[in-house]
């Protein structure tokens, strides 16, 4: 599936499962989300699960610069938002940790409270 984020960059993305709290996997640079595939794949028999490649990598769409931990960051507050989901735990491997604290971070715009 694809979105496209508020600064028209396509999102590509695998989606499986049901029922909340949502699974969100970010991989790390110089990945795709195929290095999580699997883990995407068994958590996806019990929850809802979306594996993303950032902008930039994989099938996603690139902007004109590089993506930055902020920018990466703002993609999946779009990507909740477009989805709709409520609730998200973030499980991110390498940079995609520290996206998913970029996100979570209380003193950033992407902070939402409902979704932890």
């Amino acid at each position: 599936m694809e979105i496209r984020t508020s600064d028209g960059v396509e999102l590509s993305f695998d989606i499986a499962g049901k029922d909340s709290p949502s699974f969100l996997f970010v991989h790390g640079g110089g990945a795709d989300r195929s290095h999580l595939a699997p883990q995407f794949d068994f958590f996806s028999q019990q929850n809802r699960s979306i594996n993303l490649d950032l902008r930039g990598y994989g099938k996603s769409g690139q902007a004109e610069k590089y993506g930055t931990i902020e920018q990466y960051a703002a993609d999946l507050a779009d990507l909740c938002n477009q989805l709709s989901i409520q609730k998200a735990i973030i499980i991110g491997h390498s940079m995609g940790g520290m996206v998913a604290v970029e996100f979570a971070a209380p003193n950033t715009r992407h902070f939402q409270p409902p979704l932890f």
